[in-house]
């Protein structure tokens, strides 16, 4: 972790965002207390249909429930149930 004073900060905000970037957390001080921190994000997972066909849910169900192509079709024989 990298430590640089509010007055750094904003005179080198670009290159602390690169750092940032390649995975380097920045702390940020004022008056020699932690302000805040400049921390690189987790890189996000694609949204949308996979290759396969399936669609994965967000939210809590993320990674416990996929849904496979046809889900949404009415399974043969369950059609009286939808009258």
């Amino acid at each position: 972790m990298h430590t640089v004073t509010l007055e750094q900060a904003k005179e080198q905000l670009a290159e602390l965002v690169a750092e940032a970037g390649r995975g380097t957390e920045v702390l940020i001080t004022k008056d020699n207390e932690p302000v805040a921190k400049l921390a690189p994000i987790s890189p996000r997972k694609p949204h949308g249909l996979l290759s396969n066909g399936e669609f994965p849910l967000c939210g809590l169900l993320q990674d416990k429930v996929i849904l496979r192509a046809g889900w949404e079709e009415t399974p043969e024989g369950f059609e009286p149930y939808l009258e």
